[in-house]
């Protein structure tokens, strides 16, 4: 494991093989198939607003928005996840702290907690055992990163507080889809994936299998 000056702490995920996508849900997580994937570095918890605030200042990032829903310049929030950023805003983020936006592959491997195929949500099969917060349970807004449940690997809110960016183009199914945990960036539509569900979002969206796609100049 490692710390970037940055202020991220990156965890070493082991390599291995899993079944990626699911037959209980939607089309788009059709059809399982196995990926083997190399051991890579995820960080340990959601950036936050304040590490994203030393990439503005240190010019390498542009500023997100800062509606009502969004952290940015609110008070008390430096520990609560950035959010209300684009694809573009993120990828530079993590470009800066000396990395880049993970694949789908290694974003799901990463979430399931462990080699094979465990865990429906990241950390538990048990919506009530994950612990995470969304308007279901009462929540109004994201919690402060790294204090709910931690999955296998040690990693953190990859089942809630905010959705993630993926590198890889939305595609309609996986047919065609690479084996090897790489991204994948050819064909598909100009929408970007996104993964882990938010806290406003029901527990349905919060599957480590679940698809979801954005224009990249979304935030």
């Amino acid at each position: 494991d490692q710390c970037h000056s940055s202020g991220v702490e990156f965890i070493k995920i082991p390599g291995g093989s899993f079944k990626m996508g699911s037959d209980d849900g939607s089309i788009d997580e059709k059809p399982v198939h196995r990926v083997r994937v190399r051991s890579f570095y995820m960080s340990k918890t959601e950036v936050t607003d304040g590490q994203y605030r030393a990439c503005v200042q240190a010019g390498a990032c542009s500023e997100p928005d800062s509606s009502d829903k969004c952290n940015w310049n609110k008070s008390g929030r430096e520990n609560h996840p950035i959010n209300c950023v684009d694809w573009n805003q993120a990828r530079a983020f993590a470009k800066w702290a000396g990395g880049d936006l993970p694949s789908e592959a290694q974003w799901e491997y990463a979430a399931r907690g462990g080699p094979g195929n465990r865990y429906q949500y990241a950390g538990s099969d048990d919506i009530d055992e994950v612990d995470f917060l969304n308007a279901f349970l009462g929540s109004t807004s994201t919690y402060p990163v790294g204090q709910k449940k931690k999955n296998g690997y040690g990693l953190f809110d990859l089942s809630g507080n905010v959705w993630e960016w993926t590198l890889d183009t939305y595609h309609r199914s996986y047919n065609g889809a690479p084996t090897d945990g790489t991204a994948w960036t050819s064909g598909g539509a100009s929408n970007r994936v996104f993964r882990g569900g938010g806290w406003y979002y029901d527990a349905s969206f919060l599957r480590v299998a679940f698809r979801f796609d954005y224009h990249p100049s979304r935030r």
